[in-house]
């Protein structure tokens, strides 16, 4: 005769830490989802004086740099001027000694 009992699979069970496992990392996606669609605060606007360090905007200056070097009123100090003349001409300063900036 045939038994009413039907055969049944042993059920298998995740254990404790795994399910910690998986709680810890569902709730660090849904943090991460949340603060993704949180609103972030628009930045206080910067008069155009204030733009960087001497900076300007007059064409062909788009990138808001300093297009060019002041010049000086007349006042260059001869001392200056010659250590930067031989500061160009000097082949030590390259790595291999072999190239000055004048090259």
């Amino acid at each position: 005769m045939m038994s009413n009992e039907s055969p049944t699979l042993k059920k298998r069970r995740l254990p404790c830490w795994a399910w910690a496992l998986f709680i810890l990392v569902d709730l660090c996606i849904l943090s991460v989802v949340v603060l993704a669609l949180l609103p972030v605060e628009e930045d206080a606007k910067i008069a155009e004086a204030d733009w960087g360090v001497e900076a300007n905007n007059i064409e062909p200056s788009w990138t808001g740099l300093q297009r060019e070097w002041h010049l000086p009123n007349g006042e260059v100090d001869p001392e200056i001027a010659n250590l930067g003349y031989q500061l160009f001409f000097d082949p030590v300063l390259s790595g291999n000694d072999d190239y000055a900036c004048a090259n």
